[in-house]
């Protein structure tokens, strides 16, 4: 086989985990979680956005570590902040990707 055809597998490969990884990303969102932004660069994921409650976003954080798709989750950011509903968290968590 040649190299060309190597690597086009290779990218076809990681655009699938890619996609599914954001598919089960939307099964595991508590309702009190809101996603703000979300990056992908070449190996970390990049979530940001508001939380109702500390409880909710443990639950959001161990929903990801279960995860095939996401390895080394870690909150790099928690911060209270007064909203239009009340108080929120602002939070910021990084990942990298699965190794499936």
């Amino acid at each position: 086989k040649s190299k060309l055809y190597e690597d086009s597998q290779k990218i076809a490969k990681k655009r699938l985990q890619s996609a599914q990884g954001l598919d089960y990303l939307q099964t595991v969102i508590p309702d009190g979680i809101w996603l703000q932004n979300f990056k992908l660069s070449d190996t970390f994921f990049m979530f940001e956005g508001f939380s109702e409650s500390d409880q909710e976003l443990t639950q959001f954080i161990k929903s990801l570590e279960k995860s095939l798709f996401y390895e080394q989750v870690l909150l790099l950011k928690s911060v209270q902040r007064d909203y239009r509903s009340g108080r929120v968290l602002s939070f910021q968590i990084r990942s990298r990707e699965g190794g499936i």
